[in-house]
């Protein structure tokens, strides 16, 4: 049975609804490398990362689909594990990103969201997409990688990977701001994703 998840046409399907149960994969990034799958990128794309970043694709790549069921809000979570010589299970690298497009043709092009993570210590090191809002039936291609290639020891890098559901939180002071103030009314304005949420 061939693998999936190493292009963009045969991805990990994460479930539709990760409300009360969440998606987790923990692996190693280097045990997804074809050489008849694997694509290579030049760059990411835009709207991912600063100016002068690396190229996050270079590495190894984990593509996922994910459809949900219903609009709203998700987490998208990655926890990265290095250990000093790599350990019993080769945890070199601690550099990793996950970026979401909005099709396999944005890929390398133009992302939605993006994180990465980083270091040269030995630590476990996580990094979020907090509230990433999603539209019911449309389906999102995630793609996990590094920005070293298979040839690199650096390529094998330990991580748990998470999706799940999420909720709009209620405002915080620090993120709330009033206009019009009077002695009897003011205009007060919060974030509130994809307006969906009405009430606290």
């Amino acid at each position: 049975t061939p693998q999936v998840g190493l292009n963009c046409a045969a991805p990990i399907i994460i479930p539709s609804d990760v409300s009360t149960t969440p998606y987790v994969l923990s692996s190693n990034l280097a045990n997804y490398y074809s050489t008849t799958d694997y694509t290579p990128y030049t760059t990411v794309g835009s709207n991912c990362f600063p100016t002068g970043t690396s190229n996050q694709l270079l590495g190894n790549h984990i593509f996922f689909n994910y459809t949900p069921t219903s609009t709203g809000l998700i987490d998208i979570r990655q926890e990265v594990t290095v250990i000093s010589g790599g350990g019993p299970n080769a945890c070199y690298n601690g550099l990793s990103s996950v970026m979401v497009f909005n099709s396999c043709a944005d890929v390398g092009v133009s992302c939605l969201a993006a994180i990465r993570t980083g270091t040269s210590s030995s630590e476990s090191l996580i990094s979020q997409i907090s509230n990433f809002y999603v539209v019911a039936g449309h389906t999102y291609v995630i793609v996990m990688s590094s920005p070293y290639d298979q040839a690199q020891s650096n390529a094998s890098l330990c991580f748990t990977f998470t999706v799940s559901g999420s909720t709009c939180p209620a405002p915080a002071p620090s993120g709330t701001t009033y206009n019009n103030l009077t002695q009897t009314s003011a205009d007060f304005s919060w974030g509130n994703v994809g307006n969906l949420v009405s009430a606290w």
